[in-house]
């Protein structure tokens, strides 16, 4: 199917990223998330109605999944270092300080 009327694939990108804010410590960005993913329930009963958009649908959504899965890596991969940094920072190992021995 190269076209969807439930799930265009701009709309696919946006809800991703509005996903992304499950992540998050803010509660607008959580809200968001929230209501983002009762909206994909929604698209995806609606595309029970037809074939070709429940197949599209199903798929579109998988691929958003994964997605969202990897950005889930990368925003666990970002904080672990900031942890990291932090660390290094409060241990005297700060920007500039850091000198290696010869």
């Amino acid at each position: 199917m190269s076209q969807t009327t439930l799930l265009p694939p701009i709309t696919a990108i946006r809800m991703i990223w509005a996903r992304t804010g499950a992540f998050s410590n803010d509660e607008h960005s959580k809200l968001s998330a929230v209501l983002t993913e009762a909206a994909l329930k929604d698209i995806k009963d609606r595309a029970e109605k037809d074939d070709k958009e429940r197949e599209y649908v199903i798929s579109a959504i998988a691929t958003m999944d994964a997605s969202l899965r990897s950005l889930d890596t990368i925003y666990k991969g970002r904080e672990l270092n900031f942890q990291e940094n932090e660390r290094l920072r409060s241990a005297g190992f700060g920007e500039g300080e850091f000198r290696f021995r010869k």
